[in-house]
């Protein structure tokens, strides 16, 4: 071997014991660069811990003020001078109710019956008659409100049912002995039939 070949030799040799010494620090972190790199790991959980408990905290106080708002609708419902007498008519098979604030009358089963038969039947209603009528109807608009809750998505039909659905059963539910069947069935006297 000739001097510049064994040096050659050499000089590769220490080219690759100079890699093979700077290789293993190139791949290991400094004491700073670990420190750093940790913090911002640690940061970045920290981050998402503190977006979750923001959003679980974000969806209980929708969840309060939606069932505050359902309190205060159904509070609203309830005291309702129309809404307390139809509920009234409904409990009791006779009661005595004030319709216009002033006089007292004697409601039974059979003359509510009669007073929600369809126009149509009769055309004639006593002026006590249309009084309970207007009574029922404004109990209906009510009602209906809720509904429109349900359909904007401010009240769920089940958080509302507890609340309204002694009454529904009583008006609806043909297996409810709470009032006649006259009450529910689809009758002309009540509802007429289509004639489209």
């Amino acid at each position: 071997m000739s001097a510049s070949e064994n040096t050659n030799s050499n000089e590769s040799s220490k080219d690759t014991t100079s890699e093979a010494q700077t290789q293993p620090t190139q791949n290991s972190l400094s004491l700073k660069d670990k420190v750093e790199v940790y913090t911002k790991t640690i940061g970045l959980f920290v981050t998402i811990g503190a977006l979750i408990v923001t959003y679980c905290t974000y969806d209980a106080a929708q969840k309060w003020k939606k069932a505050e708002f359902t309190s205060l609708k159904v509070q609203d419902f309830r005291s309702n001078q129309a809404v307390r007498t139809v509920k009234s008519l409904l409990d009791y098979n006779e009661i005595k109710v004030s319709l216009n604030g002033k006089d007292t009358l004697r409601i039974k089963d059979k003359q509510l019956y009669e007073t929600l038969r369809h126009h149509s039947e009769d055309g004639f209603f006593s002026d006590n008659e249309v009084l309970l009528r207007a009574t029922f109807d404004e109990y209906f608009d009510q009602l209906g409100l809720f509904n429109r809750y349900a359909k904007a998505g401010l009240i769920k039909y089940d958080e509302m049912k507890p609340y309204l659905i002694y009454e529904i059963k009583i008006m609806c539910d043909t297996t409810n002995d709470r009032k006649h069947n006259d009450l529910r069935e689809p009758r002309t006297t009540l509802f007429p039939p289509r004639s489209d």
